[in-house]
């Protein structure tokens, strides 16, 4: 982070005289330093917004297969994907709030904690039973969870700007935005090209390992980032 290191009190001076010139023997002379570890906080980043890249095409990476083990039409699976959208829509707005009044630290926090709960919500999905004549449970319980993935979406999505706002300096702010905002379609082209690799079975029996392991990756890149914010209490 940009941390101010002049220690030197200017209080009851004017920069300026009475003719508006500036006096340059009063200007204060501010110096920063840039920390090292903020490159490891916009990498953090970039995981997070693969990992939520990941819940958002899970099933759509792989639609007959999805659509086999939900036992629905190709129309239902791609409501995985719009209401992905929609969740990512409602939730901007809440998330530009929580930056602005609580901080990056705390929204990345509640931005990965509504993503484990959505993706956990997901897996357990995996434990109803669905058929052809009753497919209903399994598909609203996973509808739900992707929803619920989706809210914590846009804390990952708009952090770069603000990060980088804060911990990078005019020289290097641009640079660290593009390379936090890349992740996403990192994560779009990561998703098709792993998704499909795991799931080799075409009735979906890889399904459930599949959704599994998207609980992990994004529990574990979450709590990763929260450790980083911990330690690192600044906003």
């Amino acid at each position: 982070m940009a941390t101010n290191l002049d220690s030197k009190s200017n209080i009851g001076k004017l920069p300026y005289n009475l003719t508006g010139q500036t006096n340059k023997s009063d200007m204060v002379e501010e110096n920063y330093v840039m920390y090292k570890r903020r490159w490891i906080g916009m990498f953090a980043i970039c995981l997070l917004n693969i990992s939520t890249g990941l819940v958002w095409l899970t099933f759509n990476a792989v639609p007959q297969i999805s659509s086999n083990w939900l036992h629905t039409g190709w129309s239902d699976t791609n409501l995985s994907v719009i209401l992905y959208f929609s969740g990512s829509i409602v939730a901007s707005s809440f998330s530009g709030f929580v930056f602005e009044k609580f901080g990056i630290k705390k929204a990345l926090m509640l931005g990965g904690i509504i993503n484990i709960v959505g993706t956990w919500t997901r897996y357990f999905a995996s434990f109803i039973e669905s058929t052809e004549e009753s497919n209903e449970a399994r598909m609203a319980v996973v509808l739900i969870g992707q929803f619920v993935a989706a809210t914590g979406q846009p804390f990952f999505l708009n952090a770069p700007p603000k990060y980088a706002a804060v911990w990078f300096s005019d020289s290097s702010r641009a640079i660290a935005t593009t390379i936090g905002s890349l992740s996403s379609p990192i994560a779009a082209a990561i998703a098709m090209t792993v998704i499909p690799a795991i799931n080799r079975d075409v009735n979906g029996e890889d399904m459930p390992m599949t959704v599994c392991l998207m609980v992990v990756l994004v529990y574990t890149v979450s709590t990763e980032r929260l450790e980083i914010c911990i330690i690192h209490d600044k906003n």
